[in-house]
């Protein structure tokens, strides 16, 4: 049986796929590098709006 991620798995894996830092990540996405890690550490649930942000600096569609 296949066990999912949560976003945060999620989303650190796409960070490494690129060779990227978190804070890579904050620049592309235009959000604050502390907002980002605060999603990375389960800290802060990403809204839509973080949501879209990190879509279009991942080059993903929103809907992923």
């Amino acid at each position: 049986m296949r066990q999912e991620l949560d976003f945060a798995e999620w989303l650190e894996a796409e960070i490494a796929r690129r060779a990227w830092r978190p804070a890579d990540l904050a620049r592309a996405a235009g959000l604050y590098q502390s907002t980002v890690w605060k999603v990375l550490n389960r800290e802060r649930m990403a809204g839509p709006d973080v949501c879209k942000a990190l879509a279009r600096a991942l080059k993903l569609p929103v809907e992923v």
